[in-house]
């Protein structure tokens, strides 16, 4: 992943999400990635001349809108309960072609715009790294593409609380934006647990309208 010319200024995911019209942040990530994957094809098989075919191939295999196979990578990745009222909306399973080593999987489910849920499973080339390096690496690249910019002008509180996943303990990071009576107004919440293949980075994205921080809890402590 490349760096960006100033370190960002905060560890975690930031909550305000950049949309373009027409496209969920949600797909706008995995389109994202889906690029990033689609060039790793290009350097790992051989260059262009195999583009024409084999990378489509790949590409195919890879990204898929069904809510069917969207269900099934979430479920191989990690037992969690999707928010109420939350659709599949894409996946990438990103292979690195000719191994049986992955880069990342990355399921999407969004609610409404800007109402989003995200699993990244980290593949056996990122979860090599130490785990803080290795979520900031996965933070750079969302920052990079203007995905969790913060809104200007807008304090957000950031707190840290700790669960038991399994038999571990795992903090979550909850960032509140508050109206003027102190009343929640939207919440970002990223953590990392253990998955079925290994990490998973979870992020969720919400107004407090749609879940409240209670029920953000009750889907964290729904993971297996």
């Amino acid at each position: 992943m490349s760096d960006f010319s100033q370190p960002p200024q905060d560890p975690y995911v930031s909550p305000q999400t950049v949309e373009k019209p027409g496209m969920s942040s949600g797909a706008k990530l995995l389109l994202i990635l889906g690029i990033l994957f689609l060039l790793c094809v290009v350097v790992c098989c051989g260059g262009l001349a195999i583009v024409g075919w084999q990378a489509r191939a790949y590409m195919e295999d890879a990204v898929s809108t069904d809510p069917a196979v969207i269900d099934q990578r979430r479920a191989e990745l990690l037992d969690v309960q999707v928010p109420e009222g939350f659709r599949p909306e894409m996946s990438i399973d990103m292979k690195v072609p000719m191994t049986d080593s992955r880069l990342m999987t990355i399921v999407a489910y969004e609610e409404s715009a800007g109402n989003t849920f995200v699993l990244v499973g980290i593949g056996d080339i990122l979860s090599d790294m130490p785990e803080e390096q290795m979520e900031q690496e996965i933070d750079k690249s969302l920052r990079q593409q203007g995905i969790g910019q913060p809104e200007a002008g807008v304090d957000w509180e950031v707190a840290e609380k700790e669960f038991t996943i399994g038999d571990k303990p795992s903090t979550f990071t909850y960032r509140t934006a508050k109206n003027e009576e102190g009343e929640p107004t939207r919440f970002h919440v990223t953590g990392t647990v253990d998955g079925k293949r290994g990490p998973v980075l979870i992020v969720l994205t919400v107004d407090a309208e749609t879940m409240s921080e209670e029920e953000i809890d009750q889907v964290i402590e729904s993971i297996k």
